[in-house]
């Protein structure tokens, strides 16, 4: 089954634990904790023992701003406070692809001496690659030690939401596992079609979102009880 995770850019940990119940009450799997989004990063071990006590898997994300975040420290201080995080043992962490792999391969390394699913990713803001060089960032991620490969790009039209499909058939057939999914209006569908796709989890937000990139948990799983999408997978 395609896991469900609602992301959540609280500023502090208490906060984001807070709104936690509620996404499980609409039918999260997961929950993205958005690290870049906090004042001070405060996520400890009770917070992940609260989440399990939920039911609700983790991932945890420091996103720097030159893939869309809100962390503007150095990467040195970045992979820093990462291992820490890591220490609180979540069940997924989000490393980019394009983070120096200097920095990189050691909490990879470390996050699965714990025993954490990495997650390696890849973000386009601006447009869907071809589909040569989207299998390329798919292959890499699996080649820096991606147990799942997340790869998000901007669609701008109905041709790039079926690219993001042929993709995820091809990568499905190579035995990866991955999460591919579109931004944008255009891109829903993708998203919407992600346990056909085969996608290992898809990314919703929890109410309306503030951009038009990510659907709402609620919408999803509407759509998908109406037609049967997920039990597609």
């Amino acid at each position: 089954m395609t896991s469900v995770c609602v992301t959540l850019r609280e500023k502090s940990a208490d906060e984001a634990l807070s709104l936690s119940g509620k996404c499980r009450s609409l039918g999260a799997d997961l929950v993205e904790i958005r690290l870049d989004h906090m004042g001070k990063i405060d996520w400890a071990p009770s917070h992940q023992t609260a989440l399990g006590t939920l039911g609700l898997g983790s991932v945890l994300t420091l996103r720097p701003e030159w893939e869309g975040g809100h962390f503007c420290g150095s990467e040195e201080e970045r992979a820093s406070l990462i291992l820490e995080a890591l220490r609180t043992c979540p069940d997924h962490v989000d490393i980019e692809l394009d983070m120096d792999e200097r920095l990189r391969d050691p909490l990879v390394i470390k996050a699965k001496e714990l025993g954490i699913i990495t997650i390696i990713s890849h973000h386009d803001l601006t447009m869907t690659p071809s589909y040569g060089k989207m299998m390329d960032i798919i292959e890499r991620c699996v080649s820096a030690g991606g147990d799942i490969a997340k790869l998000a790009v901007k669609c701008s039209s109905v041709e790039d939401a079926v690219s993001l499909m042929h993709l995820a058939r091809d990568a499905s057939k190579k035995g990866f596992k991955y999460s591919i999914m579109g931004m944008g209006l255009c891109g829903h569908i993708t998203r919407v079609l992600a346990p056909r796709m085969g996608c290992e989890m898809v990314y919703a937000s929890m109410d309306d979102p503030a951009s038009s990139d990510q659907i709402d948990i609620r919408t999803l799983k509407r759509i998908w009880e109406l037609t049967g999408t997920g039990q597609w997978r």
